[in-house]
């Protein structure tokens, strides 16, 4: 099989053997593989160093089952699922069974992404939002607008501002739920939302976040904050004032993960939300240029995944 390691040179194909999946485990034959802009970072942090790291990157993998290890049950080849958390850059991966979710038949592996929605769909709910709440997402890239529209959809959000500085992307918002669609906070009335999810991960998102939360509101921190070591610097005078809720909107488990992939997906075959509209496909033999696509912010890019030959 096919497999991608990423290097300070560039990215590698290698032949390799396909795997054999252990006890509790199973062997999926990947169909795609969401990229992760954290990986994209990682990537672009080697090139940039030069170092003689290399990685091995992929963790949104959707395929087919090819073939169960001893001990599991429920599963057999052909079914078509996605991961809570697995599936490298490569023709077939290895994941434990307990963090399979099986694919309803109006969601594609060829755009799942399923640990990316997981993601998102647990960020939605620990921002613990109500029926009628105001709500400002800052940030709308993929996981900014998917949780626009759980929030809308799932948690009955009153009125949503969506905030990009692209325009592109902000205007995208008002197709998954948002309301309001501006390029910056300015025109926002100041201390008036009662949940404020901040995706963004830049150093002003949070000055923005602060600036826009209502007194006793809810702060959800969905941002990776990878640049300058993620050192951040807030207004924790203006956060203790306003008694604001700070929390994150991460999850490490992929078993709980997986739980909240399980919950949004009848939301997702429903036609509700069009994930597919949110995905670009890239053929596997072209995966460096999505990651420079990615890098470069090409406009219409907003998800890229790798798709393999069946």
């Amino acid at each position: 099989m096919k497999a991608v390691v990423m290097t300070s040179k560039g990215v590698r194909f290698e032949e390799r053997e396909i795997p054999v999946p252990g006890a509790g485990e199973v062997l999926v034959q990947s169909v795609s593989c969401g990229i992760c802009e954290g990986e994209v970072y990682r990537y672009n942090k080697l090139r940039e160093t030069g170092s003689g790291e290399v990685l091995t990157l992929g963790h949104e993998g959707s395929g087919l089952i090819s073939a169960t290890g001893p001990g599991v049950t429920g599963w057999k080849p052909g079914d078509a699922v996605t991961t809570s958390l697995g599936g490298a850059y490569g023709e077939y991966f290895v994941v434990p069974s307990d963090r399979l979710v099986r694919l309803p038949s109006g969601v594609s592996p060829e755009w799942a992404v399923g640990e990316a929605v997981a993601c998102c769909a647990y960020s939605a709910k620990n921002a613990r939002i109500r029926p009628g709440d105001r709500v400002a997402v800052i940030g709308c890239g993929f996981m900014g607008l998917l949780i626009t529209a759980f929030a809308k959809i799932l948690y009955k959000a009153g009125n949503i501002a969506a905030i990009d500085p692209v325009s592109w992307r902000s205007e995208m918002a008002g197709r998954y739920g948002a309301d309001v669609c501006v390029t910056c906070a300015d025109p926002l009335d100041a201390d008036s939302f009662d949940v404020v999810i901040e995706a963004a991960g830049a150093p002003g998102a949070l000055y923005d976040a602060g600036k826009l939360a209502a007194e006793h509101g809810r702060l959800t921190i969905v941002g990776y904050h990878q640049s300058h070591g993620g050192l951040r610097s807030v207004n924790m005078r203006q956060w203790n004032l306003k008694a604001l809720e700070v929390t994150s909107g991460h999850c490490r488990r992929p078993l709980w993960k997986r739980q909240e992939l399980e919950q949004v997906l009848p939301v997702l075959e429903s036609g509700q939300v069009d994930l597919k509209g949110l995905v670009t496909s890239y053929a596997f033999a072209d995966i460096e240029q999505a990651f420079h696509d990615i890098s470069t912010r090409k406009e219409g890019l907003v998800k890229a995944a790798v798709q393999f030959e069946a």
